[in-house]
């Protein structure tokens, strides 16, 4: 009878051990589970401004693009008023006396 009492005894102490295991474990889940709610939101919002980067980079790339159209145009026309430049100066000089 002692002897079942005390095994009793023993396998009840034991049920509150792993009672207080496992609330320890579902602590550490919790734990967890906010951690990774954390991280997915952090990835989350890095993702948004790898992209937002992303768009910026390629709108940099564009308006160097148009820039250097635009530069070639200029290069262009400044020729060709250097041309007429000198034309007109020939033609001046054929009137002057």
């Amino acid at each position: 009878m002692k002897a079942s009492s005390r095994r009793s005894q023993q396998v009840v102490e034991q049920a509150h051990q792993t009672r207080a295991n496992l609330e320890q474990m579902r602590q550490a889940i919790t734990i967890i589970n906010e951690m990774n709610d954390q991280i997915r939101g952090a990835a989350h919002e890095q993702s948004e401004v790898s992209g937002e980067i992303n768009r910026r980079l390629q709108e940099v790339a564009g308006n160097g693009r148009a820039m250097l159209s635009g530069l070639a145009q200029v290069r262009l026309t400044s020729a060709q008023l250097a041309e007429q430049s000198q034309q007109l100066a020939a033609t001046v000089h054929q009137f002057k006396l």
